[in-house]
């Protein structure tokens, strides 16, 4: 469908292809002019009406609504298919008590403690931790039920737990000499590696402390070390600092701490 410009631009082709007077051409023109005002005028009048009635305005309103829409879909972030994660606790079965306990039974709390324990560790897969707490529960006369999450007290339970609070005691009482033992060899030590007395090792002390001990080790691999004891950075070791580190090198590695087994060969 032409517009009337198109129209109006083939009918001037039409008149100067046909050779028309100048004079024909220009009224022709005019009266294109006078069709193309009076067609704009139309339009111009069909809006109005339309707008008089609401139509734009209700055109218009819907598309900002839509396009608001649209924004605020964009903003909200898409819902995972994934479910929340559980904790622990929400998943971890609770132990109940089958039965009932003995008058003279008094250890209800420590029990409900280790299995708490156990079932935790058991989650967590420290499954040594869980088999260690099964084997105290057991030695405690404990039953525990893993199918219906049950734990009750097996006959004997009192000669059980006779015997291993005597196991109990005597491991008590080796912890406390094997720690009076390390302690004593660790004063030991530092009265060895503090030549001048001062309370302090400095890092020429511990140097010749490392070389009489023979030690292996370079000299930087030896001041590293020193540095490592060295807490708080002040360019010597106090008794407090060389206990710290012996002892946790002590946990690490059992009886076989280097500084002390090549203390012990020298003395």
């Amino acid at each position: 469908m032409c517009t009337p410009f198109r129209s109006l631009d083939l009918h001037v082709r039409a008149i100067v292809a046909a050779e028309t007077p100048v004079e024909n051409i220009v009224v022709q023109q005019a009266a294109q002019i006078a069709e193309l005002r009076a067609a704009v005028e139309e339009m111009q009048k069909e809006r109005a009406e339309l707008r008089a009635a609401g139509v734009v305005d209700d055109f218009l309103n819907s598309l900002d609504q839509k396009g608001k829409e649209v924004s605020d879909a964009a903003r909200v972030p898409a819902a995972t298919s994934r479910p929340p994660k559980r904790s622990s606790a929400m998943k971890a079965p609770v132990y109940k008590l089958f039965g009932k306990l003995p008058a003279d039974f008094d250890g209800r709390p420590s029990v409900e403690r280790l299995i708490e324990r156990r079932v935790s560790a058991r989650l967590k897969k420290h499954y040594g931790e869980a088999d260690r707490l099964q084997r105290r529960l057991l030695r405690m006369g404990v039953k525990l039920d893993d199918r219906r999450k049950t734990w009750s007290l097996r006959p004997g339970w009192e000669a059980m737990q006779a015997s291993l609070s005597e196991e109990d005691q005597q491991s008590w009482r080796q912890q406390q000499l094997l720690q009076s033992d390390l302690e004593m060899r660790i004063k030991k030590l530092f009265l060895l590696f503090d030549e001048d007395g001062n309370g302090l090792i400095d890092c020429d002390e511990f140097r010749i402390t490392m070389d009489i001990l023979a030690i292996p080790g370079s000299r930087e691999e030896h001041d590293k070390l020193f540095d490592e004891w060295d807490a708080d950075g002040s360019g010597g070791i106090n008794l407090k600092e060389i206990r710290q580190a012996l002892i946790a090198a002590h946990k690490d590695g059992g009886d076989e701490v280097p500084l002390l087994k090549y203390l012990d060969d020298f003395a």
